[in-house]
């Protein structure tokens, strides 16, 4: 498998999995009526809008580019920086192609950012997104 379908997926299910189990508490302890009906709906709203979405946003984008990445012929690059992503401690990589920069979601974290600056990739430009088939050393 290619490493961005990689990321996408291994990324997904490190949001949705800590989302499914708060779900469980939350309906553990819903049914046991422990909770007070406002404070268990501002707990699954947060748990819905910082688990859910972005959990969901890694695993429909790990299916739309399983099926776009076949119809691509990887083409070979070096990183040449990395930027950090929305949530703390991740971020993608970026290549520079014609004085035009493309990066990768924000699946990697900060250390593997910085390691994998100066490697070179094979990869192709899938929706003005960079998506990565394999490191070269």
């Amino acid at each position: 498998m290619e490493l961005s379908l990689k990321k996408y997926l291994s990324t997904a299910l490190k949001w949705l999995t800590p989302f499914l189990f708060l779900e469980l508490i939350i309906c553990l302890l819903y049914f046991t009526r422990i909770t007070e009906s406002a404070l268990f709906a501002i707990i699954n709203i947060l748990n819905i809008v910082c688990l859910l979405l972005p959990g969901a946003y890694f695993l429909i984008m790990f299916f739309v580019y399983k099926n776009k990445c076949k119809n691509f012929t990887p083409v070979e690059g070096v990183i040449t920086n990395w930027e950090a992503g929305f949530y703390r401690f991740t971020g993608g990589v970026i290549i520079k192609v014609d004085d035009k920069e493309y990066s990768t979601s924000a699946y990697f974290s900060n250390e593997e950012c910085k390691e994998l600056v100066g490697k070179s990739i094979s990869y192709a430009l899938i929706d003005e997104t960079l998506f990565i088939y394999e490191i070269k050393d």
